[in-house]
């Protein structure tokens, strides 16, 4: 077997470039179905179904690229893949590049998804090749990579069984336990090794997961992100040790146009947020990093499935909706059988998860019902079951709650390791426009993101969702004005016949009375009527100009006097996130 060295010096054979140029990578997703990756599924469970990213890994005699598997983006140092298991079809024995470092592993996801999902991790510590090949098949790049290969990965399914997931997790963030002064190159991480040959601009990666079950493709950039995956505005996240925290400060229920699926007169429920349970590792973490009262720390991960959140505020949400509460399970499961359950997943209905930022500021993340309404398959149950998936969760655990992919089905995020942050916002509907690729340059800052204006979440789900009447009752697939096109229709040629007779009746008046001529009326009186706005134009928060003119790009810098808030953690913090899987990597 070779050494590490031998490993370190076949970077020249690891560091293929082809043409890629100092631009954004985008990595292609299962659904997309690239001639040469038949050999995996296009879509996962057992709690979608997901839709993964695809990248090769290994190399053997039959593919020098590796073969083919499914993963989650993650902000982790390692690659973790199973090892000659079913369903995986990678094995370190059959790979040429794979070199061992005698390191045996448990749970190794520095982003904590096997602390929430509680799994069971065993693998061995292993460097191998990863070639990530563009989303149009024209351009590949070949890296090093620290692998996690298990031999036994298992999640709890109910009452004592077990599954094995599918989908690896691609740790894309540095090595936290590699110091300044580190000059070997051992640690370097895969963005690491791509920035530094030219291949993008910059350590970062960007990522929207979208809905198999409503045909919205993911997006996974190195390096940039697309500009049509961004809804204004930007927050931009607290980042410790490598891992970003917000505060959770409400969850709310709501309609995003017409009327609610919950009352006939347009009211909603509202705030269903109960705080963080006042459990007390939960209350003082949000005390010691600077959080208001009653808010709860969370973190995003695409390896996990569920919205983790305090037990009160899925409690409250459910009493507004047809669910029941499955104990085997551990899952509320929606009755469908119940009326208000079609009324609720069809509608403009949203939960609404609002997160306050590195610098106070409140973003709602609002994720429809649509996305919420997800299928349970074996060996979780013997036959399909739509559940909703707000999974309640011990605050005293870790001290802190999680939003896995339920979430991150309608929010964009964007990590920056150079800049150590990360940025978040809303996602898009199934209706994307064009999508353009742009670069995260240094001192990128959550201005300079391209983002489309608020208004653009309604339009993006216009034409999939059935917008309800006050009165309750569906008026069709309209979009954000409110009204189907019939229902528009209609409501004009009632109008204008109101009008007309309005008119006619004034005229007879005036014309019986013959004491004065109807005057003109005033010029400008007429009121104006748009008939859309502009479909590519970009947020401005301050009023601007919202478009790009054709002849100059739009300036975007930071406010060379603002600080970084006012939320920093205290000099000598009394509780830290927790660090216990810094010992579970390979020994370089």
């Amino acid at each position: 077997m070779r050494s590490h060295k031998a490993t370190i010096a076949a970077g020249a054979v690891f560091a293929v470039q082809h043409a890629l140029g100092a631009g954004p990578l985008q990595i292609p997703f299962s659904t997309d179905r690239l001639t040469n990756s038949d050999s995996v599924p296009a879509t996962y469970g057992p709690d979608g179904p997901w839709q993964a990213a695809l990248v090769q890994i290994g190399s053997s005699s039959a593919s020098a690229n590796g073969v083919f598997a499914p993963f989650w983006p993650s902000g982790s140092y390692l690659v973790q893949v199973l090892d000659g298991v079913a369903p995986g079809n990678y094995t370190t024995k059959d790979s040429k590049s794979a070199v061992g470092t005698r390191t045996s592993l448990g749970q190794s996801d520095s982003w904590w998804s096997d602390a929430f999902m509680n799994s069971t991790f065993e693998a061995k510590g292993f460097f191998d090749q990863v070639t990530l090949t563009g989303k149009t098949g024209d351009s590949s790049s070949k890296v090093n990579a620290s692998v996690a290969a298990a031999t036994k990965w298992t999640v709890p399914a109910a009452q004592g069984a077990t599954y094995t997931p599918s989908v690896g997790i691609l740790g894309l963030g540095p090595d936290t336990r590699a110091g300044p002064g580190d000059k070997s190159g051992a640690h370097d991480s895969i963005l690491k090794q791509l920035q530094s040959r030219g291949s993008i601009p910059s350590q970062s990666f960007s990522m929207h997961l979208g809905s198999v079950a409503h045909s919205l493709p993911g997006s996974l950039l190195l390096g940039g992100y697309e500009d049509n995956r961004v809804i204004a505005p930007v927050a931009t996240l607290r980042m410790q040790a490598g891992l970003h925290t917000a505060f959770l400060v409400d969850v709310t229920l709501g309609v995003e146009v017409g009327g609610s699926p919950w009352s006939d007169n347009g009211s909603v429920p509202g705030s269903v947020y109960a705080g963080n349970d006042g459990a007390p590792r939960a209350v003082e973490l949000v005390k010691q990093l600077g959080g208001a009262a009653g808010a709860s720390l969370v973190t995003l991960n695409a390896a996990d499935p569920y919205m983790y959140l305090p037990a009160s505020t899925c409690r409250e949400a459910a009493k507004h909706l047809p669910v029941t509460w499955d104990e085997r399970l551990q899952l509320y499961l929606w009755n469908t059988g119940d009326p208000q359950y079609g009324r609720i997943v069809k509608s403009p209905a949203y939960l609404g998860l609002v997160v306050s930022d590195k610098d106070a500021q409140n973003v709602t993340i609002k994720v429809p019902f649509a996305l919420l309404n997800l299928t349970l398959e074996r060996p979780l149950v013997d036959a399909p079951t739509p559940y909703f998936p707000c999974k309640p969760y011990d605050g005293d655990t870790l001290g802190f709650w999680q939003l896995g992919r339920a979430f991150l089905q309608s929010a964009f995020v964007a990590v920056d390791f150079d800049a150590n942050a990360t940025y978040l916002a809303q996602a898009p509907g199934p209706n994307l426009f064009q999508s353009v690729t742009r670069p995260i340059n240094a001192g990128h800052g959550a201005a300079s993101f391209l983002a489309k204006p608020p208004s653009e979440f309604a339009r993006s789900w216009n034409g999939k969702w059935e917008v309800l009447m006050l009165n309750g009752n569906s008026m069709g697939t309209g979009g954000s004005s409110g009204l189907s096109p019939g229902g528009i229709a209609g409501v004009v040629i009632a109008a204008v016949a109101v009008v007309a007779l309005i008119g006619f009746c004034i005229w007879r008046r005036k014309r019986g009375s013959r004491k004065v001529a109807p005057a003109l009326p005033p010029r400008g009186s007429a009121p104006m009527v748009s008939a859309g706005g502009p479909m590519h134009e970009y947020y401005t928060p301050n009023g601007g100009a919202g478009e790009l003119d054709g002849r100059s790009a739009p300036v975007h810098e930071m406010d060379g006097s603002s600080s970084n808030g006012t939320h920093e953690a205290p000099a000598n913090p009394v509780y830290e996130l927790p660090h216990t899987h810094t010992d579970n990597r390979p020994n370089h």
